[in-house]
């Protein structure tokens, strides 16, 4: 059922009990129900980000899973509130994850989106962190998670890598701010 359905339905229930005549079915009620009863429960997200353009960074099947994964890591944050479209980025990371393990190429890209469409929404909720330098690594001040990684080009035939510190800390999904010395 989708929220527009949910929502018609709901309406529907008001109206019929106001006029004395239900026309609509039990299983119907209680779907409508649930469905808003999980909107209520819906959880707070530091790190949403907009399901048309998690499902965009999908569509088009020119793109390297690499790729894909950088468009994911580099949309903006959603933050208005409450936002219906937002949808938590670490999830959507994982099922791509879980759909790429499961599936190739234009149907894992298929079912990552089917996925990211069913997915519950969030709340944005703003979390702020800093890039530190700990144990030889850049981590989030957030979640202590390492930066990723890319191949560093401009060292030749040897094999070094840079961390990525990007905007976003695509673990837990903090914007990431310079540090005021």
């Amino acid at each position: 059922m989708t929220r527009e359905e949910a929502i018609n339905i709901l309406s529907k229930v008001t109206l019929a009990y106001e006029i004395g005549k239900v026309t609509i079915t039990q299983r119907e009620i209680n779907e409508a129900l649930d469905m808003a009863i999980k909107a209520l429960e819906r959880e707070s997200c530091g790190d949403c980000i907009s399901r048309q353009a998690a499902i965009d960074a999908f569509e088009d099947t020119t793109f390297t899973k690499k790729e894909i994964l950088r468009r994911l890591l580099e949309l903006p944050l959603v933050t208005l509130q409450p936002c219906e479209d937002a949808v938590s980025r670490a999830e959507v990371l994982k099922l791509m994850k879980d759909n790429w393990h499961t599936h190739s190429g234009d149907w894992a890209m298929q079912e990552s989106i089917d996925d990211i469409r069913a997915m519950l929404s969030v709340i944005p909720q703003t979390k702020v962190g800093q890039w530190i330098l700990s144990g030889g690594y850049w981590r989030c001040s957030e979640c202590k998670e390492k930066a990723l990684l890319k191949l560093d080009k401009a060292k030749g035939n040897c094999k070094e890598y840079m961390p990525i510190k990007s905007e976003y800390c695509p673990n837990c999904g903090a914007r990431m701010v310079e540090v005021k010395e």
